[in-house]
């Protein structure tokens, strides 16, 4: 109730308590659900509490129950930007969060192996989706802000895929799990150091480029550098 009221796209999430796998030998998950049926009826009327203020805050202020705060923006489904949102240099997830990639490593081997295969559906589901929905948002960079802001919340679905490839790195060789804590090291100096070039509008808020990335690429300061056409 809290996430649809803060932003309803990310009812999305509802998908991974659907997918996530029972123990094994137990109830299927629809058996499992018609014989708790009363606690899903609690579970619902508890998730709308939340969103009742809004609701009556809607119908005293405007007249309408629901009412559509975004005059004149909305999603278009024919055209999403996948490709710019993750890869571009504009406001790309993989450019400005490029740690986000590890988890995908470690998502992609969790499909690999059949022991984590169950667990990785649930998430691999959820990102295809939000990445769909996300991305066809008419302004699809979503204002500004530093990177991806979007996905930000996305981030927490990652920590168990990131976990299982820091295990394989570390059941290979140690040495190998010791690279990838400099990894994770510099990604972080890397994030802090853009974050201090977005505040000092080096890396612009909206309109970034990708000639523009690499001429301000490593500038902690605005001295050589040109300003933004």
């Amino acid at each position: 109730g809290m996430i649809a009221l803060i932003r309803p796209v990310d009812v999305l999430v509802g998908v991974l308590p659907l997918l996530w796998p029972i123990a094994q030998g137990g109830l299927s998950k629809w058996h499992l659900s018609r014989s708790h049926g009363g606690q899903l009826v609690v579970l619902c009327l508890c998730a709308a509490l939340p969103i009742l203020p809004q609701i009556a805050y809607w119908k005293a202020a405007t007249g309408q129950w629901l009412y559509w705060s975004y005059e004149g923006e909305g999603f278009n489904w024919s055209d999403p930007h996948i490709i710019d949102g993750l890869f571009g240099f504009r406001k790309g997830w993989f450019v400005y969060s490029p740690l986000v990639l590890l988890g995908f490593i470690g998502l992609l081997m969790m499909m690999l192996r059949p022991k984590w295969r169950a667990l990785a559906w649930p998430v691999l589901v959820y990102f295809t989706l939000a990445f769909y929905i996300t991305f066809s948002w008419r302004s699809w960079w979503y204002g500004g802000g530093f990177g991806c802001r979007p996905m930000v919340e996305a981030l927490a679905l990652l920590a168990l895929p990131m976990a299982v490839l820091a295990q394989d790195l570390l059941e290979r060789n140690k040495t190998l799990l010791v690279a990838f804590a400099l990894v994770l090291l510099a990604g972080i100096h890397l994030n802090r150091f853009q974050q201090d070039q977005y505040e000092q509008t080096i890396i612009h808020w909206d309109s970034m480029t990708r000639e523009r990335y690499w001429e301000v690429w490593g500038h902690a300061h605005w001295d050589g550098l040109k300003e933004f056409p």
